[in-house]
This record gives structure tokens, sequence and C-alpha cells, in this order.
């Protein structure tokens, strides 16, 4: 799994502005979703929001793959191009890409005696994480990511996982398990984590809120997402 180290929360999502009245010194970063061409000849591209996409300047060719994926950017020269239906579209100089780990829902694990609760956390670990309450934790484009805190070393491998408790009376609930696999003594550090929810959560058209259940620190937390269905 990719952890990005501590160091991201220094970055800032609004344009960075110095003294230097040089525009290329001012740059902006976001989290996007990296698409291939709609059409074929057509460009590939980067989702921004549910309503607005960015084609790179400075890279005419997609190099992370036929898997559609989530990734943290830094760009600058954040040009609009035009109004495509209600999609915007806008040109930027592509500084960095970081992709973030980007999986599945998890299917539900019941235990010896039906109980879903009790086999998840033995499938797929209770070890409390924090979910960070900032700009990078949304729900958009069909994806739930989570920017996460809890301890772990470089050598530590842990294990993230989301579940959709169908069997809730909640239709939208989902949990969020952390299998630290004992590295639970390390550094307070962050990670970035999408989870792709558009299979399953497709309809209706319009909004709704998504109801998310966690292990924290200091015991059970729940919060809630405004989901907009993605489109295509």
């Amino acid at each position: 799994m990719l952890l990005m180290a501590a160091t991201v929360s220094t970055v800032l999502f609004n344009s960075c502005d110095t003294d230097d009245e040089n525009y290329n010194t001012r740059y902006a970063v976001a989290i996007v979703t990296l698409k291939n061409a709609e059409t074929e000849g057509g460009k590939w591209f980067m989702q921004l929001s549910d309503s607005s996409v960015i084609y790179p300047q400075n890279m005419p060719e997609n190099k992370y793959g036929d898997k559609e994926r989530r990734a943290y950017i830094r760009f600058n020269d954040y040009r609009p191009l035009q109004t495509n239906g209600i999609i915007r579209e806008y040109s930027a100089e592509i500084l960095t890409i970081d992709t973030i780990l980007t999986k599945s829902l998890s299917p539900m694990i019941p235990d010896s005696q039906g109980n879903i609760n009790e086999g998840n956390k033995k499938e797929y670990g209770a070890d409390p994480v924090e979910i960070v309450n900032s700009w990078e934790t949304c729900a958009e484009d069909g994806y739930l990511t989570l920017r996460i805190r809890t301890r772990f070393s470089h050598d530590g491998l842990h294990r993230l996982s989301l579940v959709h408790r169908t069997d809730a009376n909640e239709p939208y609930l989902l949990e969020f398990y952390h299998n630290a696999n004992g590295d639970v003594n390390g550094v307070v550090g962050d990670a970035l984590v999408a989870f792709r929810l558009d299979d399953v959560f497709n309809e209706p058209e319009k909004p709704y809120e998504i109801t998310l259940k966690w292990n924290s620190f200091s015991g059970e937390k729940t919060t809630k997402f405004k989901y907009t269905p993605r489109k295509k």
C-alpha cells in the first residue's frame, strides 16, 4: 500500500503565493481521477470534480495505464477552455502526480454465528484509525476518498477496507476497517486511500447522504457525506 508522508499536510489546497510576482511560482493542489479518452482519438483527462475536468498541457499521454485511479496533483497555468453541457473544461500544466491507493468495496464476511460485524472485524481488522476532517476527505466522481491518520512504520503493511453494510436499516451505510498487522507502535502519520462506489451507489440520479462508520482511537465514530451519483 502506498502511504503518503505526513508532510503532505504542509501543502495547501489554495494556490500558493509568494513575494515573487512570477506566475509560474504559484500553484494549486487537488485530488483528481485519472481517466483515459472517452472516444477514439480523444485526449486523456483528469476529473477535478463532478462537473469539471482538466486536460494536461504538458502530458499528451497517460502513463498510468488503463486502470482508472485517483491521484494527488500539483499544477499551475490553470485556464478555462469551454463548457460542454454541464461539464466545465480547463487546461493546466501538471507539475507533479502522486497516485493514491484506489480500491473497490470489500464483501461482507459473517462469522460462524452469522454476525456480520464481528466477521468483518476478524477478516479486515479492528485497529483504530482517524478520518481527518480536511478537503481531501470527500465523496465525488463516484469515489469516497479518505485522508486517514494512524501509527505506522516504514516496514509496516497496513490493510484498509471499506464495506457496504447492506444488512443494516440504512441503505447507504459504509464501514471502514483498518488492519495494522501488528504495526501499532510507529510514528503518527497520514495516508490517502480512495474507494470506488459507483458500481453500487449508482441511483437515484439526485444527491443523497452516505454514512461512514469507523473505529477511532476514542471509540466508534460516524460522519455523513453528500454524494452525487456518477454520470458515467
